[in-house]
């Protein structure tokens, strides 16, 4: 259990903003307001437990989202841009090393060709290869892992623009409508 899980049950509830704040980075300043107006420790098992056993909790941490709403907007806004200057960081720095040299990051398009290729070949192993089931786990735990570096990558060269997008929405248009 950890401070995702809470989050997807606050935006699930209703709670859309808090619950964004909580999922993307938790702020021991954030968390520990919450565990404090629900009367329990300073820890997602604790808080989530509070929030399944007791209806009241959704209602405190309702008002606690609008009475702290406009520090909360910037917290979230503060994640967004920390997010957009890492990915600028890095792709300044192709662009930096591209100029200076004259030549591509071969590195890194070399890694980012393995991982491709790496996870389009797990995937079709599991489709297609006939696999003794004591190697089927590790094949997973490889695609997962494979997953999540392609999704960096794909992050990295094309943007996050569905995430970007909704954090834009929330920022601008008001918690309660968005998605």
């Amino acid at each position: 259990m950890d401070w995702k899980d809470v989050a997807g049950k606050l935006t699930g509830s209703g709670i859309k903003l808090l619950g964004n704040v909580l999922g993307e980075t938790p702020i021991g300043k954030v968390t520990k307001l919450v565990s404090s107006v629900l009367g329990v420790g300073d820890s997602p098992n604790e808080v989530y437990e509070e929030l399944e056993k007791n209806p009241d909790a959704v209602l405190k941490l309702k008002q606690l989202e609008a009475d702290h709403e406009l520090e909360l907007r910037k917290i979230y806004l503060e994640e967004f841009k920390i997010e957009v200057d890492d990915k600028k960081s890095a792709r300044d720095r192709e662009i930096q090393l591209t100029k200076t040299t004259g030549k591509k990051d071969w590195p890194t398009l070399v890694l980012g060709s393995v991982i491709t290729v790496g996870f389009f070949g797990c995937i079709s192993a599991l489709m297609w290869v006939d696999m003794p089931q004591n190697n089927k786990e590790q094949i997973i735990y490889l695609l997962g892992a494979l997953s999540a570096s392609f999704t960096s990558l794909v992050n990295y060269y094309f943007g996050s623009s569905a995430g970007s997008a909704k954090k834009t929405e929330i920022l601008a248009n008001g918690h309660n409508n968005a998605g």
